[in-house]
């Protein structure tokens, strides 16, 4: 067992560095048979590390191995889910738009380039109900209908974007493609709840701060929160009269 533990520290270094190096290439050395080929070394790297994984497991007496106790294991698959996520998203994008080697390509795509528009960040979500409307729509469009990723992949970005009471709810669920399902489906049924935000958004547009003197921006505030609370009311599919917040 001693030879196959020293095996896998080896491998944690050799994915490791791999992953590094890769973050330090240079673009032009990024082409389709560059990155598939770190991709194929990766897995096959990861498939024997998994395997001696469970080779440890099955003959340790007990958890005292310094192997076992340091967990290699979760620290390595970090970097392996890390490192194959960077890999794909950099493949997915060479596949749609080409990587262009010479001046002369580059002029002729340049001419026919779709706009490139600014990279849509995707908000972290602490459990606050006001904020999952906007998650859930942002994290539905580019995550969950994303075909290019694999379960696993989307359960990776779920988890780093949440904190706070939603990042406990998923905390102790391991990163696997069967858990990805059951997760989403977990937070929608916590925080998909129409009623409570309805009656959250209410609370905020009711419970505004009364001005006590003649103020612009306190009256631009007042209108902007209005404004905001009715849309989300709307947007919950609660009809408003906006007849009845018109400030005179």
């Amino acid at each position: 067992m001693e030879g196959t533990v020293k095996i896998q520290y080896d491998l944690q270094g050799k994915i490791s560095s791999g992953f590094t190096n890769y973050k330090k290439s240079s673009k032009a050395r990024v082409t389709l048979a560059y990155l598939e080929t770190r991709l194929d070394q990766l897995e096959k790297q990861w498939t024997q590390f998994e395997a001696n994984h469970y080779n440890i497991v099955s003959k340790a007496e007990n958890s005292d191995v310094p192997y076992l106790k340091e967990n290699i294991y979760d620290r390595v698959e970090e970097i392996y889910m890390s490192y194959k996520i960077d890999l794909k998203e950099a493949l997915s994008i060479y596949k749609q738009i080409g990587h262009p080697s010479t001046s002369s390509n580059i002029s002729k795509e340049a001419d026919h380039a779709p706009l490139k528009l600014p990279k849509i960040i995707l908000p972290s979500f602490s459990g606050q109900y006001l904020e999952w409307q906007t998650f859930h729509d942002l994290f539905e469009t580019l995550i969950h209908k994303n075909t290019t990723l694999a379960d696993v992949q989307k359960l990776h970005y779920l988890k780093c974007h949440l904190t706070g009471e939603a990042e406990q709810l998923l905390r102790h669920i391991p990163v696997t493609d069967a858990n990805y399902e059951s997760c989403w489906l977990l937070l929608k049924k916590r925080y998909s709840n129409k009623r409570y935000i309805a009656n959250c958004t209410l609370t905020r547009l009711l419970g505004q701060r009364v001005l006590s003197a003649e103020s612009s921006s306190g009256i631009k505030l007042i209108l902007d929160t209005t404004s905001d609370c009715l849309n989300a009311l709307n947007s919950l599919g609660k009809k408003v009269d906006r007849r009845y917040f018109i400030v005179h």
